[in-house]
Parts: C-alpha cells; structure tokens; sequence
C-alpha cells in the first residue's frame, strides 16, 4: 500500500512543477528559477512548498545565499532530467508537419559516420516511421546525454570500470564492431614506402593529433607505453581525426586515424598507412540504449538494422 500512495502523490505533480525542481538544482536560487519560470518568487516558493507536501519530502534546504538541494532531491532528479527531455521531445514530434514522425536522437562518435551509418539515411527513408537527429562528440559526453535522456541511443565505446555506476542498470548495449587504428602519413612522406618502421621512427617525427579523450589518441599512447618508449607530444592537436588527416596530406607529420578514414583517403592517393610494427589495439564499438525503451518499435528495428547491416559498412566485427 505504501508503494501505490506514494504513486499516487507523485502523480499528482506537473511538468511545470518538474521544471522548477529541476532550475533550481541548477541555479541555486528561487530569484533566478523564479524569474526562468516568468514568474515572481512568492508563487514559486509556493510551488516548491506544495511539491514538497505531495511528496512528503524536502528537496532543497533554504538559506540566505540561495537553496541547496536535498540528498532526496538528487536521487530524484536524473528522473526528472530524462522525463523533462522526453517531454521536449514529445512537443517536437508534434510539430513534425509529415505525419507526426518521433525524432531519434541518436550519438555516435565521429568515426561511426564512416562505418555502420553510411546506409543509414537509406533506411531512415525506407522505413519512413521516424526522423533522425545525429549527435557527434566524445563517448564520454554523448553518454552522460544518453542517461540524462537527451539521446534515445548512442554508438560508441563502453564506460571505464570508474565511470558511472548507473550505467549497467539504466543501459543496454550490444557490440557492433571493433575498429581498427592505424598510424598515417602523407603520400610523399619519407616513411611512406618503408617497411618495418619503429616505435624510434615513430618518436623522430612530428604528429597532429585529436584530443586527449579521443579514441585514436588513447591507442597511440597506450601503444607507446606499452613498448616503454615517451609518447609523441604533437606538434598540433585537432578536435578530430578528421582535421588530422587533411594535415597530414599537405605536411611532413604523421597522425593516427581509424583505419576505415584512413583507406579512403588512401583510396584517394591523399595518405599512406605506415607498416610499422607499433601494436595499436582496436577499439569495442557498441550500441546502446537505456532499458526503458525496451520494446520501443523504431527503436527496436534501428538496432536490428545495424546488428544484420554493420559488416556492409566494410567494418567486419570481431568477438
């Protein structure tokens, strides 16, 4: 019985009252939320009161510097995050003018677009059930978006042992591929026909390369380390491989790159892969997706067309 009157005093709360809960967690103050919310602060104060009496519980502990929120409240408020983004998603699925198609938000790291979703658009139309909006970032952050609700999937690589502790309960998630790296060099580069080049080469040379939470970067140099040599400090760090490469076409330096951009790019006589005997390991790529979306059709027939479709995308899976 406890359970469904604790149900039912939950029901009773309304989006506006999640939105206030959630600005002030954010702000820190009942002004600004207040002011957010176009409104004055006596009638949000009022609100935050009646929320509380709902819930039989405080949410934020009031002082004259502002509101802090409660233990209870920062249990409650990556529910209320995931609830408030599907609302918003909701409201932009209603505005879709063909037939009122849900948006799925999906994330993907960059080298994805250059593997599994090349045909994407392809079934996005051949399905005509759904439209597709592509978030591109670091797995890290496009994770943290996946458990807030801000993404409905995301394909990427899985979290470390220290990261989120939510993850194995609220994420499902299945392995799609694994991709390859390699090291990389202009088409007229003195190592570009040499066979056999060294870790000491390797460390003679100038380097662009991506960001320090890339995952081409984290296997240069988990590979450097491993052979117990220093890892290149680059001359130029990019936000991408993908600015790597074109460098690396026009200039003496060397990069490292996923291996299906980097053959086509090769394929254009741009760049050469290096034969080096530097052992860079392959990167895990999975799909994933909180597990309240089970049984969710769009959802469901995406992740069957990238389980049956992701050897076509010339990325074959190991494991």
């Amino acid at each position: 019985m406890m359970e469904v009157h604790s149900t039912l005093r939950a029901s009773r709360l309304r989006v506006r009252h999640l939105i206030l809960v959630r600005l002030l967690a954010e702000l820190g103050s009942m002004r600004k939320a207040a002011e957010s919310l176009n409104m004055s602060q006596p009638p949000a104060s009022a609100m935050l009161k009646e929320i509380e009496s709902q819930l039989g519980m405080t949410l934020f502990a009031r002082s004259r510097t502002g509101v802090t929120p409660t233990e209870a409240a920062r249990a409650l408020l990556p529910r209320i995050r995931i609830i408030l983004n599907e609302v918003d998603g909701l409201a932009e699925d209603l505005r879709d003018p063909l037939g009122h198609r849900p948006a799925v938000r999906l994330g993907t790291v960059p080298h994805a677009h250059l593997g599994v979703l090349q045909g994407l658009a392809a079934y996005c139309v051949e399905d005509g059930r759904f439209r597709l909006r592509l978030q591109e970032g670091p797995s890290p952050v496009l994770l943290e978006m996946l458990l807030a609700g801000e993404l409905d999937a995301l394909v990427g690589r899985l979290p470390g042992a220290s990261r989120s502790a939510r993850f194995p309960a609220v994420v499902r998630h299945r392995k799609l591929y694994e991709e390859p790296m390699c090291i990389a060099c202009g088409a007229n580069h003195r190592l570009a026909k040499a066979h056999g080049v060294t870790p000491d080469d390797l460390a003679a040379c100038n380097w662009v390369l991506p960001s320090r939470d890339s995952l081409s970067r984290r296997a240069l140099e988990d590979a450097f380390l491993l052979c117990g040599r220093t890892v290149p400090t680059p001359l130029l760090e990019v936000t991408s491989f993908v600015y790597g490469l074109a460098m690396v076409a026009r200039s003496d330096v060397l990069t490292v790159a996923p291996r299906t951009a980097v053959r086509s790019q090769e394929r254009l006589g741009l760049v050469r892969t290096l034969k080096t005997s530097l052992q860079l390991k392959p990167t895990s790529i999975y799909w994933m997706r909180r597990r309240s979306s089970d049984g969710d059709a769009v959802l469901d027939g995406l992740e069957r067309w990238l389980l049956r479709n992701h050897r076509k995308a010339g990325v074959k899976p190991r494991g």
